[in-house]
């Protein structure tokens, strides 16, 4: 002789609620929600749903073709509140993603277009050469500058790998 499977739909989990009973063909399964939570699509503290001979969970236009479950009307507020914070959180890093790569590609061109001869020549430049005063400050303050940006220039493979890691 053959024997018998006996039908299970299978147990059934829930976050806001608790399922018990039988989830065995015509068995009663009971979902109960948590304290502030309802059965989806109405009031309800609880429902009871029956396994069918096919041995799938039923799913009615009552629960939005789902098998029945618990909603919170608080916490999904708060779950659209954090969906909203996390879009938010995406806007801003890619701006910043967008504003570093820029920032890179930037200092690429502007650092690589200058010659290492240029800021030897105004480093060696005399400021006593200088007709005024006015002069004389912009001449130290190129001076300055060229003191900063003569070693990342020089360094051309390490100031290009940098700029790439920021990128």
């Amino acid at each position: 002789g053959s024997t018998c499977k006996q039908v299970d739909c299978g147990e059934r989990f829930d976050k806001m609620g608790t399922w018990s009973g039988s989830s065995a063909y015509l068995g009663e399964y009971t979902l109960e929600c948590k304290e502030g939570a309802f059965v989806l699509g109405g009031t309800q503290k609880a429902i009871t749903v029956s396994c069918p001979a096919d041995g799938r969970w039923e799913s009615n236009t009552l629960f939005r073709n789902q098998p029945p479950k618990c909603l919170s009307p608080t916490q999904e507020l708060h779950d659209a509140r954090l969906a909203t914070v996390r879009v938010w959180l995406n806007i801003v890093m890619s701006l910043c993603c967008i504003c570093g790569a820029a920032l890179a590609a930037g200092l690429t061109m502007g650092l690589l277009s200058l010659e290492p001869r240029e800021m030897e020549i105004i480093q060696r430049a005399r400021l006593h050469d200088c007709l005024d005063d006015r002069e004389r400050e912009r001449l130290e303050k190129q001076k300055d500058a060229a003191r900063h940006i003569l070693p990342l220039i020089k360094d051309h493979h390490l100031l290009l790998v940098t700029l790439l890691l920021l990128n």
